[in-house]
């Protein structure tokens, strides 16, 4: 479908709304970035490989209010959004994070648990506001890449921008960490407390070791 460039203020907030729960993914650039030239292929042609998936691109220097109310940075800088709202953002050309970033925000949440069949899921409710969660969001991301975990799926769920899956999940105090197999919850622990974290998921980690260590983010 290639990539749309968004050239006011207006296109872009349209942009961001109106597809919906579809993922938009943004790539803020400049045309003098060496880094930007070198990944702009590369999203151009991830365009056409996702083609459940919207690609746009902002050129800072000609659409600097948009940068400004975005607080873009450093290029190239992507930001992903759904319903209008930013779920996530990556700094930097690297191909391999882009599109892990891509594949892990244009799931659903529902369809990684049911996936995951006999796999240990593990669900990180959290706020950005909230410093509990600030404190043990690094230890979490830590332990996706843990060999021995390798076979663990590490989820997040910022509560805040995902209201109806807190909701649906019980989620009353961040963070929250809730255990599923077979689409099933088997634990939760309340509270940034990373002994007991480890603690839960030795005990229902399973012995394979298969799936990519990597935190999707929701």
């Amino acid at each position: 479908m290639g990539v749309q460039p968004l050239l006011t203020k207006d296109e872009f907030d349209e942009a961001i709304t109106k597809f919906g729960s579809t993922l938009v993914v943004i790539d803020f650039y400049a045309t003098w970035c060496g880094p930007c030239r070198m990944i702009s292929p590369k999203f151009e042609e991830m365009s056409q490989q996702f083609s459940d998936v919207k690609f746009m691109k902002v050129d800072v220097d000609q659409n600097s209010e948009v940068s400004e109310d975005c607080a873009i940075s450093a290029m190239p800088t992507f930001q992903f959004y759904k319903n209008g709202k930013k779920i996530d953002e990556l700094t930097g050309a690297s191909e391999e994070k882009l599109k892990q970033k891509i594949e892990s925000n244009k799931e659903e949440l529902v369809g990684y648990i049911q996936l995951s069949k006999s796999k240990l899921v593990v669900i990180d409710f959290y706020t950005v506001w909230c410093g509990p969660c600030r404190m043990i969001g690094p230890k979490f991301e830590n332990l996706s890449n843990v060999p021995i975990y390798s076979n663990v799926i590490f989820l997040k769920v910022n509560v805040d921008q995902n209201s109806d899956i807190s909701e649906d999940c019980n989620i009353s105090a961040m963070p929250t960490f809730q255990f599923y197999k077979c689409g099933e919850k088997v634990d939760e622990v309340v509270g940034a407390n990373e002994v007991q974290l480890k603690s839960v998921i030795e005990k229902h980690k399973g012995k394979e070791a298969i799936f990519a260590k990597k935190t999707y983010q929701f």
